[in-house]
């Protein structure tokens, strides 16, 4: 695509409902398009889905900045479930 790629140029969004995983590049600064290198269906909403997908698109070779909403950073961190904020 005779593009240079510089892995500090972009961040990776990741969002999540009950059915799909989704995972995107989106450059700083929006100067090129979304890049969409993760897409699920029908897998769990879990941290062992995230490690996966973490995996899978060489997260460590590349080190992106990671965005998302705060539940999608609570898999990530392993904070996931808990009910409502209520201890169990």
């Amino acid at each position: 695509m005779n593009q240079n790629y510089d892995k500090t140029e972009w961040r990776l969004f990741i969002d999540s409902s009950k059915y799909s995983l989704k995972a995107v590049l989106l450059h700083n600064g929006n100067k090129k398009p979304s890049i969409p290198i993760g897409h699920a269906v029908n897998c769990k909403e879990s941290y062992e889905t995230m490690r996966t997908l973490i995996n899978l698109i060489k997260y460590k070779e590349h080190q992106w900045k990671v965005c998302g909403d705060l539940k999608v950073i609570n898999m990530l961190v392993g904070l996931q479930g808990g009910g409502g904020g209520r201890s169990k």
